[in-house]
């Protein structure tokens, strides 16, 4: 499968580099890198043996992919989006998928449906769940009742909801299915963001917490037991809880290969799942300037 992406460059936190690697160990031909200039366009395509361009539409034109992955920051995934619609090619966005949604989320979904292409979004978090279950393996037979996730993002202010929250609500849909929010109360702590809410049932707390230089802390916590991720040399992870460690697969990579099988087996738009997941978003991020 040949796959286009736009943002490979690792540059302000972007994963934009490894979900090009990561396109690769899925088995795709990565064959082009969109860039905002020729230099940096050149420097994301070199390392993976692609062709370097300034325009997706001349890219997607040229190289003529399945697949499109948008890494770009959040203000352009928009317009990209429309354009891999457009031109019929499977899609693959960093989150959150456009902002703000209104109207323009529903003409979107429907170009995707009627070229019968799928969209998903890059949300990795749900992968981490088999190792949480393996360091809480009494939790496994019970159903959810508390949820917890600590997050540090490298935004700062209203920005760190708007490139975070998509991570527990998509932990959440795979927990609990689709849903929504409700009895939200979002409060500044600090620097940070502490945001309480319900979700089918699910009582949840998500901590955004500052953290200028990595590694930055992340926890998943459910029922009052919690795993928090540890990074170690190599970019080897665990989950760990006390005394207690298991490895955790990166859950990145694992996402890509998801997304990359919908393609191929040509699933649909999980609309139901994107729109609520915007929904939610706007729901959690209600009176906020991000």
């Amino acid at each position: 499968m040949r796959a286009v992406i736009a943002g490979a460059r690792r540059a302000r936190q972007g994963i934009g580099a490894f979900v090009g690697q990561a396109l690769v160990d899925a088995g795709c031909d990565v064959t082009g890198v969109v860039g905002t200039t020729a230099e940096t366009a050149q420097a994301a395509a070199a390392p993976l043996e692609a062709n370097a361009y300034l325009d997706l539409v001349e890219a997607i034109a040229k190289e003529t992919p399945a697949l499109v992955a948008i890494c770009t920051p959040i203000e352009a995934h928009e317009a990209q989006l429309r354009i891999v619609a457009d031109a019929g090619c499977h899609g693959l966005c960093d989150k959150p998928l456009i902002w703000p949604p209104g109207a323009s989320l529903s003409t979107l979904l429907d170009t995707f449906e009627r070229h019968e292409r799928n969209l998903s979004l890059l949300t990795q978090w749900p992968h981490t769940l088999p190792a949480f279950y393996r360091l809480h393996p009494e939790l496994a037979a019970h159903s959810v009742e508390r949820f917890f996730m600590r997050l540090a993002p490298a935004s700062t202010g209203a920005r760190m909801l708007l490139d975070s929250m998509s991570h527990p609500l998509s932990v959440l849909e795979r927990i609990g299915g689709h849903g929504r929010v409700e009895d939200v109360d979002v409060r500044m702590e600090g620097a940070g963001w502490t945001v309480r809410f319900g979700y089918r049932g699910i009582a949840c707390e998500v901590e955004l917490v500052h953290a200028p230089e990595p590694p930055r802390p992340a926890a998943l916590g459910l029922n009052g037991r919690v795993a928090h991720r540890v990074i170690e040399p190599g970019y080897r992870l665990f989950f760990e809880d006390g005394d207690r460690r298991v490895p955790l697969d990166d859950p990145m990579p694992l996402r890509v290969r998801e997304v990359v099988h919908a393609a191929r087996a040509n699933l649909p738009v999980d609309r139901d799942g994107l729109t609520l997941g915007m929904q939610n978003l706007e729901a959690l991020l209600v009176g906020l300037q991000p």
